[in-house]
């Protein structure tokens, strides 16, 4: 795997988006990053991964990776206490 990350076309533009407001429907955001994996991916996987995300929860799920809330600096010095790693 190369690090960074090099990605190309829905995936680049999720990951590189400043914010996830502009998601209104996960399937139609996500389908096409499943859509271009090498090889493709089974539609049982791809359709319950996209159940799995409906309507919004792709973007809430995002948001939480995004950055700190004032909930999750209230949570995170313990966590980063077993993690060894800087918080907010």
């Amino acid at each position: 795997m190369a690090l960074p990350l090099q990605t190309v076309g829905a995936l680049k533009t999720i990951i590189e988006a400043p914010t996830m407001d502009w998601v209104t429907d996960s399937a139609q955001t996500l389908g096409p990053v499943y859509d271009g994996i090498p090889g493709g991916t089974p539609p049982e996987i791809k359709a319950d991964y996209l159940a799995s995300y409906a309507g919004d929860r792709f973007a809430e799920s995002a948001r939480l990776t995004s950055g700190p809330t004032p909930r999750s600096c209230r949570c995170l010095p313990r966590c980063c206490r077993l993690f060894a790693t800087p918080c907010c």
